[in-house]
């Protein structure tokens, strides 16, 4: 689960973007919040959020997932999947963590490593220097072999 204070921070964000939050997009956050980090698909949010909403229709995730994603509350993974994988949006963070795609069953892993983001935060920086040239966003996403793959 994510913690509360990262939850309240996030329907901070919502409001302040003026976006009501309806019971749909609340079962949808919720959703997001129960899986704690976890990467999904439009269907596996329809699926987590029917038991807050069990009404909801996979239409009105999309929307919802649309209109979260606008205001900057989640974040969509483009991996080589037919379908797109979204995640929350830490309020705060700088740039975007790392992802490492395993390619055999699809897994996605986000990198968090305080060493990594400093080494990459230090790179952006020396990118922005060489070509006198502002970054507003960036996106690392490595593909692998996941221990669990490896392993089997």
């Amino acid at each position: 689960m994510i913690p509360q204070e990262i939850q309240e921070k996030i329907r901070s964000v919502i409001q302040e973007k003026g976006c009501k939050l309806t019971s749909q997009r609340s079962a949808v956050l919720k959703a997001f919040f129960e899986k704690n980090y976890e990467h999904m698909t439009v269907e596996e949010v329809h699926y987590f959020s029917k038991s807050y909403c069990s009404k909801i229709g996979i239409a009105t995730v999309y929307r919802c997932i649309l209109s979260f994603e606008k205001i900057g509350v989640l974040r969509k993974i483009e991996t080589n999947e037919k379908y797109g994988r979204y995640e929350l949006v830490i309020p705060d963070e700088k740039f975007e963590h790392p992802h490492l795609v395993c390619v055999k069953c699809g897994k996605i892993i986000g990198a968090f490593d305080s060493e990594i983001l400093k080494e990459l935060d230090k790179q952006k920086k020396f990118i922005e220097n060489i070509y006198d040239f502002k970054i507003n966003s960036q996106s690392n996403i490595y593909y692998g072999i996941c221990e669990a793959c490896k392993d089997a």
